[in-house]
């Protein structure tokens, strides 16, 4: 199965969990395929797609007697946002300082809606939160799904394997050794390692670059004048600079924290 023409007004969003050296990959351009396993695994491959037994029609070989497996990741064109460890280091009203793994920081807009009140710009650290609690607004990487394909595990090719993000030691080691090792560190405690070769949706994309806000635009339209978190906006937030007043760390706002083309 080959998914090549975005079809834009069908296009939906969907999260994607991603370790971080995979991150940090995709980021620097080197990662731009991932294979997750099929679930559950097909008991047909009929035209490129993967088919289950439908439990409720006689064995055989007939498509009108299987469900097809649908991607849960979408299809060409649809987008997935990436979610990673991180945790915020400061707060300011509905602005979020967000750290990573990788010592990156970025600003984000978590919305009036936000999950705790404002902390009036206090910097502080708590604990680092896993990929799968990761929220929307919290997310830097965003990204565009080219194509999607069915095959085994096995058939990855080497440029493929070196697509997948492996650290092939400087060229040094065998990529098709390299990915392995990397598929059964996280697949092979779920009964789906190297050995057993699974069914995979194989997912190429393309990351997407943020937004860089409009500095000529106001930050956000205020929330209503009875919301908790409705304090002039001229009280902390610098009239020049656009950056808030009497914070010990720098909070940059973003007006258009979504991704661009």
């Amino acid at each position: 199965m080959t998914d090549t023409k975005a079809q834009m007004t069908d296009a939906k969003e969907r999260p994607l969990l991603m370790q971080g050296d995979m991150v940090r990959a995709t980021l620097a351009d080197i990662k731009t395929q991932t294979r997750r396993v099929i679930k559950p695994q097909p008991d047909l491959i009929s035209e490129g797609y993967p088919y289950r037994h439908a439990p409720d029609e006689p064995e055989g070989y007939d498509t009108e007697r299987y469900k097809r497996i649908p991607c849960p990741y979408g299809q060409a064109g649809d987008r997935l946002w990436v979610r990673e460890r991180w945790r915020p280091s400061a707060r300011l009203e509905r602005f979020y300082e967000i750290e990573y793994p990788d010592g990156t920081t970025r600003e984000a807009d978590a919305g009036w809606e936000g999950p705790s009140p404002s902390l009036d710009g206090a910097i502080y650290q708590p604990r680092w939160k896993p990929s799968i609690h990761m929220p929307r607004w919290a997310s830097r990487l965003t990204l565009e799904i080219v194509s999607v394909r069915v095959e085994r595990v096995q058939d990855i090719t080497e440029h493929d394997a070196l697509a997948e993000g492996v650290d092939t030691n400087g060229g040094e080691d065998w990529p098709l050794y390299c990915f392995g090792k990397l598929w059964d560190r996280i697949n092979a405690k779920r009964g789906f390692g190297w050995a057993e070769n699974p069914w995979v949706w194989v997912i190429v994309y393309r990351r997407l670059a943020p937004c860089k806000p409009p500095h000529d635009k106001p930050p956000h339209d205020k929330p209503p004048h009875d919301s908790p978190q409705s304090t002039p906006r001229a009280s902390w937030l610098d009239a020049e600079t656009r950056q808030p007043r009497g914070v010990g760390e720098r909070l940059q706002v973003l007006y258009h924290p979504g991704p661009c083309e």
